[in-house]
């Protein structure tokens, strides 16, 4: 008796493949994450203004860590490159990332400059600092992860993988 061959997923083309971002998405995170840098310039400093800078910098930062986070798991056992898209990346831009980072720095400029104890840049400069030092150490304990954690990741539906004797 024959083998039954695996059954394959339906495609229905480009369209329906995962993380697909329509042109309205793309249009209305641009437009969002541009609402957002003019508020953040135009608000007078005052209380109001730090609570809006605070409420922009948690969204912000909110929606770029949960692209991050997807994007780790799609990337699941793959080595990610510090240069370049990663290895499984099936969004052309994502509006998760797109828009939560600018979010996240015009979320700042409101908070800068309503406090005057501070220089007016110190607190962007400083949130980007700590920003980027963040990512950089996620992605280094991605990477060092994929490596140690490759040969023994199992594709859902295989077998499991033989045990060894001593």
């Amino acid at each position: 008796m024959d083998a039954i061959p695996p059954e394959q997923p339906v495609r229905h083309g480009d369209r329906d493949r995962p993380g697909h971002n329509s042109g309205w998405w793309v249009v209305v995170s641009v437009i969002a994450a541009a609402t957002a840098g003019v508020v953040a310039v135009l608000v007078p400093p005052s209380t109001a203004a730090v609570v809006v800078g605070m409420t922009m910098m948690a969204v912000g930062a909110g929606l770029v860590l949960a692209g991050q986070r997807r994007m780790y798991r799609e990337n699941r056992g793959e080595q990610l490159p510090w240069l370049g898209s990663p290895p499984n990346s099936p969004r052309r831009w994502d509006c998760l990332q797109g828009t939560g980072g600018p979010m996240l720095m015009f979320g700042t400029l409101p908070v800068a400059r309503t406090l005057e104890s501070v220089p007016i840049l110190a607190l962007p400069f400083g949130i980007t600092a700590a920003f980027v030092v963040i990512t950089a150490l996620t992605q280094i304990l991605h990477n060092r992860g994929a490596v140690g954690a490759l040969p023994e990741r199992q594709i859902s539906g295989s077998s499991p993988p033989a045990r060894r004797r001593r």
